[in-house]
């Protein structure tokens, strides 16, 4: 388990050549930007869960 990894140390050197290979940033978060938030969507999701956490931590904090 602990000679598995999950990258090889080549692909982490820097050579210096940023022109070489066609090198470009990543994009996490793919070619498109995000969407919208639509309901059923894991993204909706976790917005109703935050709003829902502080929401609830504002009433125990607060005494209301």
């Amino acid at each position: 388990m602990a000679d598995d990894w999950k990258y090889a140390v080549e692909d982490l050197e820097d050579d210096g050549d940023e022109s070489a290979d066609g090198a470009r940033a990543t994009d996490v978060f793919g070619e498109d930007e995000p969407g919208d938030l639509e309901p059923g969507s894991p993204s909706f999701e976790n917005v109703v869960f935050v709003l829902l956490g502080v929401a609830i931590a504002l009433v125990v904090v607060l005494g209301i």
